[in-house]
């Protein structure tokens, strides 16, 4: 298994817009992607906000993370995304 991490940074005063975006739009979309294995969004201290995105592929895991971007005036910004090899899971 793949996993795909990814790091936000929300903007100051639309947290609450971003929470309603997460639930209403990203995590429908993500569930739906080719290899879907789970999904974990956090939200850190200072407006960060990581998920983790585990696919049974990393073919699936790579394609996924080519689609991770923030729409022209979201209320996120992304900091980082990348792909690893998940070597345990509980």
């Amino acid at each position: 298994m793949y996993a795909v991490a990814v790091a936000v940074k929300v903007e100051p005063g639309r947290e609450a817009e971003a929470r309603g975006m997460l639930e209403s739009t990203i995590v429908p979309q993500v569930k739906q992607n080719p290899g879907f294995v789970s999904g974990t969004w956090m939200q850190a201290p200072e407006g960060m906000g990581y998920s983790i995105v585990v696919f049974d592929t990393k073919e699936h895991a790579e394609a996924s993370s080519k689609t991770v971007e923030a729409q022209p005036d979201a209320p996120v910004s992304i900091m980082n995304v990348a792909v690893y090899e998940v070597v345990a899971q509980a």
